[in-house]
């Protein structure tokens, strides 16, 4: 009898998992300050690809090209509400951790799910501040 339940639950996982990757993401997406896990600069200077815990992609679009985020690892988020959990929104701000003096702060213009295959090159961003 336990041998039944797990095949039927081994049968059941893979469905499941390729269900929460399909592509596209729709609707208003939140992405969390506390729920990023991996960022990557693109080659425009004008918007970040940020992958948060669950793995699901956003894109960062900004005002202006950004060129301070570029070649930096530790990149911070700097929100208007102080809450770790409430999500990114236009108006909130990405700097780079280790150029906090110089006040370059790069505004984000939109937010919105990155329904692309992952970038090659992906910076872990395990330390990115709030």
């Amino acid at each position: 009898m336990a041998l039944r339940w797990c095949l039927i639950l081994a049968c059941a996982m893979p469905v499941a998992a390729a269900a929460q990757n399909d592509p596209p993401l729709h609707g208003r997406p939140c992405l969390q300050v506390a729920n990023i896990a991996q960022y990557h600069p693109i080659a425009d200077k004008g918007s970040l690809v940020v992958i948060d815990r669950q793995r699901k992609q956003y894109i960062l679009t900004f005002a202006a090209a950004c060129e301070s985020l570029q070649p930096q690892a530790n990149l911070g988020f700097s929100t208007v509400n102080p809450n770790r959990y409430s999500c990114l929104a236009p108006g909130d701000s990405v700097f780079s951790s280790n150029d906090v003096g110089a006040h370059r702060l790069c505004r984000i213009q939109s937010i919105d799910y990155f329904n692309e295959a992952p970038p090659d090159k992906v910076i872990t961003g395990g330390r990115a501040t709030g």
